[in-house]
This record gives structure tokens, C-alpha cells and sequence, in this order.
């Protein structure tokens, strides 16, 4: 980080019911290459690598073109309690906690995103954070609606 530069971190929660049970929402969501097609900005996952407890998963991840420049990293899965909750961290600064919750016959669904945005391109951070909050709203109809096409 340059002298002088505040680093910019933003925190967003949201939440939704998905009419499914816990035990498939969870691999929905652990399931990279499952959970990408809902993602709001184009992103591609590639080199995924799941190991057998879910902790230490890793998988690469490109997008940005809607920029007009291409950013990538690796997430890394630091936690994942199953049925209940998974923290991935990106290379770029970020860390996606999910959270998994019965609720009547379905489950709720809790995704907080904490960025950093100090290792992103500059010019680029700030329009990143400030899309997410909406992102994460479009993201988590795309997953209901997922479950609701079954």
C-alpha cells in the first residue's frame, strides 16, 4: 500500500430462504463451479481443488471484463463446518463467510463479503465495493432461483 492511501474495506450481509433443505444448499454453495454461474459480474473458476474436509479447497477465479481488464486470484477455504457454515479468502483481499440456517422447510442463507480492497487495481476498488451490496442481492435470487426450478 502506498504512503498516504486509505485502504478501503467495506462489509456486506444479506440474506434469503432458499425453499431446500440445508444439506443442499450447503453443496450448492460448496460446489465452486455451482456457485459461479449465479455470480452478478462474469466470472470463470478453473483449477478447483477440493479436498476430502473442505478445509484448504482451492480454486482460481478470473473476471473484470465488464471493466474492460481482466482480475484473478485463488480462493482458499479457511473454514467449512458442513450444513452450517464455509469462509473462502481470495488472493485479492476478500473473504466470503456463508452461513446456513433451517428455516420452516427450507433453509436461510446468510453470505457475508469483507473486502479489501488494497490489492485490487486501482480505479477498479471502489466501483468493486460499491457493487457488492447489490450484487449480493442478485446473486442470492439467482441461487433461490436455482433450487426453485427443481
Amino acid at each position: 500500500m502506498r504512503e498516504g492511501v486509505a485502504m478501503a474495506t467495506m462489509t456486506y450481509t444479506r440474506s434469503a430462504e432458499i425453499d431446500a433443505p440445508v444439506s443442499e444448499v450447503f453443496a450448492f454453495v460448496a460446489d465452486p463451479g455451482r456457485l459461479f454461474v449465479t455470480w452478478p459480474m462474469a466470472v470463470s473458476v478453473s483449477n478447483i481443488r477440493l479436498t476430502p474436509d473442505g478445509v484448504g479447497s482451492r480454486f482460481d477465479w478470473t473476471g473484470g471484463e465488464e471493466w474492460g481488464l481482466t482480475l484473478h486470484g485463488t480462493f482458499v477455504r479457511d473454514v467449512y463446518v458442513p450444513d452450517e457454515r464455509i469462509v473462502d479468502r481470495s488472493t485479492t483481499g476478500s473473504a466470503w463467510m456463508w452461513a446456513f440456517r433451517p428455516e420452516g422447510d427450507g433453509t436461510r442463507l446468510t453470505v457475508t463479503v469483507d473486502h479489501s480492497a488494497r490489492r485490487m487495481r486501482e480505479g477498479v476498488d471502489v466501483n468493486v465495493l460499491r457493487m457488492t451490496g447489490r450484487d449480493l442481492e442478485e446473486m442470492l435470487a439467482l441461487i433461490r432461483e436455482q433450487f426453485a426450478r427443481r
